[in-house]
């Protein structure tokens, strides 16, 4: 999976900031079945791209640390397909300088699609959340 996302601040306060973000997302489902005993084996392979929408908040705790917030959405369902997306992070960081910045972060993800083609049905679901030690640069 990979995300791109472009953010706009619509409320801009000293200490605060909420804005909206749109973005783009792609996931790459492999699925494999097989009877090794029988020599079947399939093999199905897809790539999903899907718009996001969602949420951005920062709060300026110092005037070296700061928190923020990020949330972002998709649902789709069209003939035989359904599938749901949602990214979520929240994060403490250090700004050592205007350009670099370090500190700990929660991090969730959760995709899942649904066929319901005739002969090719099935269910794809991908979840992980994690604590993360995070590093960012910017120019």
């Amino acid at each position: 999976a990979w995300s791109i996302s472009y953010g706009y601040s619509f409320v801009r306060r000293p200490r605060f900031e909420l804005g909206a973000t749109l973005g783009a997302t792609s996931l790459g489902l492999l699925a494999e079945a097989g009877v090794p005993a029988r020599g079947i084996r399939e093999r199905e392979e897809r790539s999903v791209p899907a718009p996001q929408a969602g949420l951005d908040a920062s709060f300026r705790i110092t005037p070296r640390w700061y928190a923020e917030a990020r949330y972002q959405y998709f649902k789709v369902t069209a003939d035989d397909v359904s599938g749901r997306l949602t990214q979520a992070e929240a994060a403490v960081m250090f700004q050592f300088n205007p350009h670099l910045a370090a500190g700990l972060a929660w991090t969730d993800f959760d995709a899942s699609v649904t066929l319901r083609e005739a002969g090719d049905s099935g269910r794809f679901r991908q979840q992980s959340d994690a604590l993360l030690l995070q590093v960012r640069a910017g120019f």
